[in-house]
């Protein structure tokens, strides 16, 4: 199986041989360099079968092309359910061979890079592994898999001999291990300062380990295994876990923090901040309190130079203060402990909910973004829409200069004006333009954007989503319209479609024939409205009126 020796591939036709130079071993490296995995494109296994079929065009290929077919391997419990079944698998064969000592098979699993191992818990007693034979053999010839640089460990049940295992591996540069369970000890595992631990070298730079089950066992050896000066990334669901890597005095050039935001470890998370300025993402999730209580305060000691390179910030509202100003941040998430209620900051786009932009004041922390979006209530069709508005104008005396507001529901269109321009234009003009002069441009839904003409002051619409209002516009007699009013602005609208395309119906939703006026005079008499000028607004209200009126 595996190739000692190989030459340069001979140019023929069939058998036989062509009488012309071979070509430069580089242009088949070339070649060969265009079979990469795309995950968009293909499945993990149709990648390595079109690998597979390279290796048996000849030496040469089978040479450069097996590291590629073996970097990654992937052990799926529920997809090896056929296979455990059986007998004998096309897995167990390898296996077996390693573990016999076959120095093909051992010489093929040094090429494993990327190992993942999972699903092998069993439904019925998660703390076993599934009964196959396969799993069984991975767990006897791991150690075998000398040259893995990253490790992921999914819903699968570790026991102390395979920990043991992980931490002698030599090359070992990133573990994940998520959702799984620990099985329990009666002894802690072996110190570092063991003879398991004492010669490993002390290289690994990412430590992800979330939702773990009885990890106490296992907490103290692993928090001695990852404090070391490579370790560039951690994350972790486990505060205990970080707490001991924090209180570590030692210098851990981390560039990437995650960690549960506990109350008691303010002073430790504190000082760590404080003398680790490597760190350019800090992501701190609330936690240590039951899920319907909320957060306690929790107060950080941040020096004003501290933090001199976070570039991404994840937080609970009241730490933003401590760890935003002054600081080179780029990208801000913002979480409250309802999981609806968040904000975030990306690319100079500030991403507030309505609620939160009315009792947060964005100025003192995020004076200026390119582009504010304020995610509107959800009940927004049954509130009046002036009313919502002219409080989002008028909560805060000073708001963030920005070049571009959206005004957007939390996701589809805004049924309440997203077809009614005239009402559109109305609110930009009396509220929202006076109330933030730096915008230049004003989007009340996903589909049309006001811009400010910087001549002459005016505001038109433009467009952005064609086919989109094209097709609802078209649409035939749909609910949708018994709810919705139309208006067209400047022509917006009826651009949209070809002259033979404007068919009566869609005119008539416009606006743009006696037989609509008409309708719409009566309609409006029903509303009490004699005047005819019926808005989205006063439509929905009439419809659909509030429970307290």
């Amino acid at each position: 199986m595996v190739v000692s020796t190989w030459t340069a591939p001979q140019r023929r036709v069939g058998a036989k041989l062509l009488p012309l130079p071979p070509l430069p071993i580089d242009i088949y490296l070339l070649v060969l360099d265009q079979f990469v995995y795309e995950p968009d494109l293909q499945s993990l296994s149709e990648y390595k079968a079109s690998l597979l079929s390279l290796t048996l065009v000849c030496r040469f290929f089978c040479a450069m092309v097996t590291p590629k077919l073996f970097n990654e391997l992937v052990f799926d419990g529920d997809d090896d359910c056929e296979i455990a079944s059986m007998s004998y698998g096309p897995h167990n064969a390898w296996f077996e061979a390693a573990s016999s000592g076959d120095q093909s098979a051992c010489a093929l699993m040094k090429k494993v890079k990327k190992f993942t191992l999972s699903n092998w818990r069993d439904e019925d007693d998660p703390d076993e592994w599934k009964e196959s034979e396969c799993g069984l053999l991975i767990l006897r010839t791991f150690s075998r898999f000398s040259s893995i640089t990253e490790l992921n460990i999914l819903r699968t049940p570790i026991a102390d001999d395979f920990m043991i295992m992980v931490y002698q591996l030599p090359n070992l540069r990133s573990l994940n291990i998520k959702e799984c369970v620990f099985l329990p000890l009666a002894d802690p595992l072996p110190q570092p300062n063991s003879e398991m631990l004492r010669h490993r070298p002390l290289r690994l730079r990412e430590l992800q380990l979330g939702h773990v089950d009885n990890f106490k066992y296992y907490r103290k050896s692993m928090a001695l295994f990852v404090t070391t000066s490579a370790l560039r990334i951690l994350k972790t669901s486990d505060s205990q876990l970080a707490r001991q890597v924090m209180k570590k005095q030692m210098e851990i050039p981390l560039e990437c923090l995650e960690i549960p935001l506990v109350p008691g470890d303010a002073s430790i998370l504190s000082d760590f901040l404080n003398r680790t300025p490597t760190i350019t993402e800090l992501w701190l999730e609330s936690g240590g309190f039951e899920d319907d209580e909320p957060p306690p305060p929790v107060l950080l000691d941040i020096h004003p130079d501290a933090l001199p390179n976070l570039k991404e910030l994840h937080c609970p509202t009241p730490t933003l203060p401590q760890l935003l100003p002054k600081r080179p941040v780029t990208s801000v998430n913002l979480v409250e402990s309802q999981d609806w209620m968040f904000a975030k900051c990306y690319d100079n786009e500030l991403v507030v909910p309505y609620a939160m932009y009315s009792e947060l004041p964005l100025y003192e922390f995020i004076p200026k973004v390119d582009t504010l979006v304020v995610c509107l209530p959800l009940v927004l069709s049954a509130l009046p829409c002036r009313g919502i508005l002219r409080a989002l104008c008028t909560v805060h005396e000073r708001k963030p200069i920005m070049r571009h507001l959206k005004l957007l529901p939390f996701g589809g269109i805004n049924v309440v004006w997203a077809f009614d321009l005239v009402f559109q234009h109305q609110l930009i003009v009396d509220l929202l333009s006076p109330s933030f002069p730096s915008a230049t441009a004003i989007s009340l839904n996903e589909g049309v954007e006001w811009r400010c003409d910087p001549d002459t002051k005016k505001w038109k619409p433009v467009m952005l989503a064609p086919e989109l209002y094209r097709s609802l516009l078209s649409a035939g007699e749909q609910p949708f319209w018994m709810m919705v009013n139309a208006t067209d602005f400047e022509g917006l609208f009826i651009g949209l479609f070809k002259e033979e395309d404007l068919t009566a119906e869609i005119l008539h939703r416009l606006g743009s024939c006696e037989a609509c006026a008409s309708a719409d005079v009566d309609n409006a008499a029903r509303l009490g409205s004699p005047d005819g000028s019926v808005g989205v607004e006063e439509f929905f209200l009439a419809t659909f009126p509030l429970a307290d009126e």
